[in-house]
């Protein structure tokens, strides 16, 4: 079965073509196409399968996907705690205003109308035509207009599609299919479960993947790397949500002095963050016990004051293979809720879960910790859920004397977010796929393993 892969940008070319994870669909003759100008010299322009790149869609086009999607998202909050708990940091009048607009009737009309105008993006089209695929295939967050616009055009040339859910809360807080792709595949079991019982997609048609990227984690052999730095440290990992980094590392900072010590915190801030409503730009200078990571520093620095989304994303990422040592040998991660909590926890560290709010933005962890895909961290041994500010140092302080060396969690524990097993991540995509080519051809079926 030939694919289409759609790669939007360098992170998703990371996170996933370097990774492997279509691996096996390109010994099948699988096609690439990729949005804006990729590096000449880069992965994904010197694979053989390269098939070109279109344009990023307009903004007025960007625009008119967000309010579809706000919309229907909105008619989720039922189904998602996560668009309730959002929906309620709004002002009231805006929180009324969404709510009128995404009942039933007005909704449709409107979603209709904005289908209509955006209508099909003939370079799309164009581009599916001439790699005349069996199957479109394209990580999606749920939210990029792009993604939406290959399964629009896959749908109309009657192409099967496939959505690989990348996160782990893509299908609770950001999807929305105004076009439902024919097929998902998610990261774990509780995405599975929020894909039939939030978005009503039949069991048959989702299949538990895993990541790409997380994926070596658990194959990770301790002691087969090298620290990436000649001190103790520990790890604090940024996140993409608005929330003031700066004030718990200035308190980090003051509980390495105050409890004398002997280590320095490595900031690795998350290569995509969204702005935030106040500054918190890391000055090393005034932190004398915190370094920005020295490979995205100067991409850091650079994206200071800008939405994170501009040119320079590889500055400000790390080379996957950097991660099992950077986490293997750190005294323990500080992370203010993301994925980097579990990823520590595959690889048996201790992390401090800062699970408070900064008083500044409506989506900070003291609010997020009630979003659907947060539960059950508080049942993980390996995380220390920090909800109030005042703790932070203390708690900081006793992790770190903490000499016992806790055991990664059970797999059923981890699966619930990010499945694994004893295949690499391609074959467990190429076993899907398999399924996807069976179902289209009965005469296939036969010769195709069962679902799990």
């Amino acid at each position: 079965m030939r694919s289409l892969i759609f790669l939007r940008n360098e992170q998703l070319v990371r996170d996933f073509l370097t990774t492997g994870a279509f691996d096996a669909l390109e010994r099948q003759g699988a096609a690439f196409v990729g949005e804006g100008t990729p590096p000449a010299d880069g992965p994904l322009a010197t694979r053989e399968g390269y098939a070109g790149s279109i344009e990023p869609p307009s903004r007025e086009r960007a625009l008119d996907y967000v309010e579809v999607r706000e919309l229907l998202l909105t008619s989720l909050r039922f189904k998602s705690r996560t668009v309730r708990v959002k929906l309620a940091q709004r002002p009231p009048l805006a929180r009324t205003v969404v709510k009128l607009g995404a009942m039933p009737g007005r909704r449709h009309l409107r979603v209709a109308r904005l289908m209509r105008r955006t209508g099909l993006r003939p370079e799309v089209t164009e581009a599916i035509r001439r790699a005349a695929p069996d199957l479109v295939v394209t990580p999606s967050g749920g939210a990029h207009a792009s993604e939406f616009d290959f399964l629009r055009s896959a749908k109309a040339l009657g192409i099967p599609s496939l959505a690989l859910t990348y996160n782990w809360d893509n299908l609770s807080s950001k999807s929305a299919f105004f076009t439902r792709p024919d097929y998902l595949g998610v990261i774990g079991r509780q995405s599975a479960e929020h894909a039939h019982s939030i978005h009503g997609f039949p069991e048959d048609r989702v299949e538990v993947l895993g990541s790409p990227y997380i994926d070596p984690h658990f194959r990770h052999r301790p002691g087969s790397t090298e620290s990436p730095f000649p001190f103790r440290y520990v790890l604090f990992a940024g996140c993409y949500q608005p929330f003031d980094e700066l004030a718990p590392l200035e308190r980090l900072d003051r509980a390495v002095d105050e409890h004398g010590l002997d280590l320095k915190i490595v900031y690795l801030p998350h290569p995509r963050r969204l702005p935030r409503r106040r500054p918190d730009l890391v000055d090393e200078e005034h932190l004398r016990n915190v370094l920005i990571h020295p490979r995205v520093r100067a991409g850091y620095l650079a994206a200071s004051g800008s939405d994170g989304k501009g040119p320079g994303l590889a500055d400000r990422m790390l080379p996957i293979e950097a991660y099992p040592a950077l986490l293997e040998h750190a005294e323990h991660v500080v992370c203010p809720l993301s994925t980097m909590m579990v990823e520590a926890a595959i690889l048996g560290k201790r992390v401090l879960v800062i699970a408070y709010h900064d008083g500044l933005h409506n989506t900070s962890p003291g609010v997020a910790i009630d979003y659907l895909h947060f539960e059950g961290v508080d049942d993980v041994e390996l995380f220390e859920v920090c909800r109030d500010e005042r703790a932070l140092g203390e708690t900081f302080a006793a992790l770190v004397r903490e000499r016992t060396r806790p055991s990664p969690p059970p797999k059923a524990q981890m699966d619930r977010w990010i499945y694994h097993d004893e295949r690499h991540f391609s074959e467990r995509l190429e076993a899907f796929v398999e399924r996807i080519a069976a179902e289209r051809s009965p005469a296939r079926a036969a010769s195709v393993p069962a679902p799990n």
